[in-house]
């Protein structure tokens, strides 16, 4: 196991299933993506932090840029949201389809404006 894995195995068997559930989308969306640990939670990046995935007692954090969270803000509304991250509970099935829109704006966002982690 590495420290991936790791992280993941340490919480309960649905909050387990849900990160493996986005991993899995994020590593066929954007399989250029180095995933690695940052600040104690799973984060995809090249050379700016692209997400960042954290398991909660009753939610999955995914957290991305400002910038895209205002691009999706009228897909998003039946969530949580901060101004840079979007909350899916545990209890709730994953919606895939907008995970991957939300991971292709960010990669876009970054590829065509050159939009860093910040």
């Amino acid at each position: 196991m590495n420290e991936v894995d790791d992280y993941i195995a340490k919480y309960p068997d649905l909050t387990k299933s849900k990160l493996e559930q986005i991993r899995t989308i994020i590593k066929t969306e954007a399989p250029q993506l180095h995933e690695s640990l940052k600040w104690g939670n799973l984060a995809y990046s090249n050379d700016t932090i692209m997400f960042i995935l954290a398991g909660y007692k009753n939610h999955v954090g995914f957290h991305v840029t400002k910038t895209v969270i205002k691009s999706l803000k009228n897909s998003l509304i039946t969530y949580q949201t901060t101004p840079g991250s979007v909350k899916f509970p545990l209890n709730k099935p994953l919606p895939t389809d907008l995970l991957k829109d939300i991971i292709r704006a960010r990669i876009q966002e970054y590829e065509k404006q050159g939009i860093l982690w910040k």
